[in-house]
C-alpha cells in the first residue's frame, strides 16, 4: 500500500504548480502527475498517461487537475478509485487563487494562440475541456471553489493562493494539515508546467520576485475586466472575504 497520495484540484492560472512543487519538495520521495484527466470512468486515476516529474525515490503520488468542476468528486466518486483506495494517506486539496488576480491571469492569456488561449476563451461562456466534457464557464467553475469556504462537504484541504504566498505561518499550518516536515523548501521556485507565469513565462524563477498579488493592477482601466468585475461582483465579495 503506498503511504500518501496528493489531490490538488485547482483552476487553471491559480499558481498551484507553485504550490504542488513546494508540497513534492516537503515530502521529497514523491512523484508529481500533471492534470490526468483520464481514467475517471474506469474508477481511477490514469497517471502514467500524463507529464510527470520525479522528486527522490518518487514513492509517493502528487496528482493535480486543473479547471475541475467540484460536483465531479461525487459524480465519479473520487474517495472509491483505487490509487486512493490503496493509499494509507489521501489529501484532497482544492487550491484557489483570489478572484481579481486569477481573471486578469486569465485575461492576458488574450494574447496567446493556440492550446494555452483556452482558459480565456471559456471564462466566461460555456466550453469544452480537457476532458471533452462540456462545462459551464471557467468563472462559473471557480464560484464553486470558492463557494467551498462556505460549505465544505467533503472536507477538502482548502488553501488560499494569497495567504500562501504571504504568511509563512500559513504555510506552516498547511504542511500541518498535510503531514509534512515544514522546511518551506521550493517556496521560491516558479514551476515550468503550464508555461510558467502568464506575465513573465519562466524567464523569472522565484516567485518572490512576481508580483502575483498585484496583476491586477495592470486590467484597472481594462474594459473587459471592469464589466467581468460588474457582473461578477458577488463571487468578488466572496473571494475578497475568504482568500
Amino acid at each position: 500500500m503506498r503511504e500518501n497520495v496528493y489531490l490538488t484540484l485547482a483552476m487553471k492560472r491559480s499558481g498551484h504548480h507553485a504550490f504542488i512543487n513546494w508540497v513534492c519538495q516537503q515530502n521529497g520521495n514523491i512523484t508529481h502527475y500533471n492534470n490526468v484527466v483520464g481514467g475517471w470512468e474506469n474508477n481511477n486515476l490514469s497517471i502514467h498517461s500524463f507529464p510527470k516529474k520525479t522528486y527522490g525515490g518518487g514513492e509517493d503520488i502528487c496528482v493535480n487537475i486543473e479547471d475541475f468542476d467540484v460536483d465531479d468528486f461525487d459524480k465519479f466518486n473520487f474517495s472509491n478509485f483505487n490509487l486512493i483506495k490503496n493509499s494509507k494517506n489521501f489529501y484532497k486539496i482544492v487550491f484557489v487563487r483570489d478572484f481579481k488576480n486569477w481573471l486578469s491571469s486569465c485575461l492576458k492569456r488574450r494574447e496567446f494562440s493556440g492550446v494555452y488561449r483556452d482558459v480565456y476563451e471559456g471564462l466566461n461562456k460555456d466550453y469544452i475541456n480537457d476532458r471533452k466534457d462540456n462545462k459551464i464557464s471557467r468563472i462559473k467553475l471557480w464560484e464553486k471553489h470558492i463557494n467551498l469556504f462556505t460549505h465544505n462537504p467533503h472536507d477538502f484541504i482548502l488553501v488560499s493562493f494569497p495567504k500562501w504566498v504571504k504568511d509563512k505561518e500559513y504555510r506552516k499550518e498547511i504542511a500541518s494539515r498535510l503531514n509534512l516536515k515544514f522546511t518551506d523548501k521550493g517556496f521560491e521556485e516558479i514551476s515550468s508546467f503550464g508555461k510558467g507565469s502568464s506575465f513573465d513565462g519562466t524567464s523569472i524563477s522565484d516567485i518572490t520576485k512576481l508580483d502575483v498579488l498585484g496583476r491586477y493592477k495592470l486590467y484597472e482601466k481594462d474594459e473587459e475586466f471592469i464589466n467581468l468585475l460588474k457582473i461578477h461582483k458577488l463571487i468578488n465579495d466572496k473571494s475578497e472575504k475568504y482568500l
